[in-house]
């Protein structure tokens, strides 16, 4: 059980919601190889994609990465693949819609 779902009690910048809801351990620090940022082509088109590799999660939570220009307006990706150990997410608009892309990981319960 989270107390405090925004704490991050192992202090590598991931709340622990997050990390909780990715089946990570919330007590050591997060491999950054975990989260692998990448420009993949599909279907002629190239996007920017995010891969995130977890463990099998609860159930009582969900993962959702999200995509922006401004740190304003964020859209959700489109899932590629969402398996026990891996979160694969496309950015919905096409790379060369954008001169510069930001993404964010957050959880809900």
């Amino acid at each position: 059980e989270l107390t405090a779902p925004e704490r991050d009690g192992d202090h590598d910048g991931l709340p622990d919601l997050v990390e909780y809801s990715l089946g990570l351990s919330t007590d050591f620090p997060t491999s950054p190889g975990v989260f692998v940022p990448s420009l993949r082509e599909i279907g002629g088109t190239t996007y920017y994609t995010y891969r995130i590799s977890r463990a099998p999660a609860p159930g009582d939570s969900a993962v959702v990465v999200e995509f922006s220009s401004d740190f304003v307006d964020w859209v959700a990706g489109v899932v590629m693949v969402d398996s026990d150990f891996v979160l694969d997410v496309r950015d919905p608009a096409p790379a060369s819609a954008h001169e510069k892309r930001f993404v964010r990981v957050r959880a809900e319960r």
